[in-house]
């Protein structure tokens, strides 16, 4: 019975889980990873493989598959979330906001749209495809990973991990009051709507972010703001400078020569204030 159950775990073990993980993003948004929809497949076959090996405590067997079946999930939570990093969502066609006048929307050219209708349009589509890379390739191997009672020990396996159980937290459990829901407000109403005039309340307010580096969203978000920060006070101080230059000017032409901006021992040899 055991070489039985060996053999077939050594025929179905490369149809199990081999094939080669395709790149770009619209593999991603449009169809299962051929890892994770292989495995999901095959999870039937895992399963009765389990129950059969604990009712006989094959142990054997359970030390050469269930390692093995271990191995590709962590590997496939660790590949997807590599992909999500860098698979550029939420990217602005500059890196930096350095073109900003102070005036426009800034997340509308940012993120190359024309409305704020289009730019909720956008947020939601980066939502979208996140929700799908989750439902189509990471929950089946949550449900696999909990069913089997499999267990992560290193620091990285349990990062990816819980990076994905993050992920299901703020699309599905918590979406409106999420780190997902903050970064959305963030571009809608501050990233969109702060002008130069209201720079100095949105530096105040960003004075107080701290980044969560493990949150993908909140991570995108603490750079968003510190990028348009460093715009937003370049456009604050500048402002700042020629305001001061106005008033300088305006001093010195109706006040400088008049009391009390003169000194009153010295108003009759005409000693004058000036600001510079």
């Amino acid at each position: 019975m055991k070489f039985i159950v060996e053999l077939h775990l050594i025929n179905n073990k490369n149809k199990l889980f081999t094939s080669s993980y395709r790149s770009n993003l619209n593999t991603i948004e449009n169809s299962q990873d051929d890892h994770v929809k292989n495995l999901v497949e095959s999870y039937q076959v895992i399963k009765q493989m389990n129950t059969f090996v604990t009712k006989y405590q094959l142990s054997q067997i359970a030390q050469t598959i269930f390692p093995f079946v271990y191995s590709k999930i962590n590997h496939n939570f660790q590949t997807l979330k590599g992909k999500l990093v860098s698979a550029g969502l939420y990217a602005g066609t500059t890196s930096n906001f350095n073109w900003w006048n102070g005036e426009s929307p800034a997340a509308q050219r940012y993120f190359a749209v024309s409305t704020e209708a289009e730019l909720s349009e956008y947020l939601q589509k980066q939502k979208g495809i996140i929700l799908k890379i989750y439902n189509d390739q990471v929950s089946p191997l949550m449900t696999i990973h909990e069913e089997l009672n499999l267990s992560f020990k290193d620091s990285s396996e349990i990062e990816s991990r819980e990076f994905w159980k993050r992920i299901k937290i703020d699309l599905i459990e918590k979406s409106e009051v999420g780190s997902i829901s903050s970064l959305n407000d963030f571009i809608l109403n501050s990233l969109n709507k702060t002008v130069t005039e209201t720079c100095y309340k949105y530096l105040k307010s960003i004075q107080i972010n701290r980044r969560n580096d493990e949150d993908y969203f909140d991570v995108i978000k603490f750079n968003l703001a510190n990028k348009f920060g460093n715009r937003c006070q370049s456009l604050y101080y500048e402002r700042s400078i020629i305001e001061y230059n106005l008033i300088s000017k305006m001093f010195n032409q109706k006040l400088s020569n008049k009391f009390p901006f003169i000194e009153t021992n010295k108003i009759a040899d005409g000693a004058i204030c000036l600001i510079r």
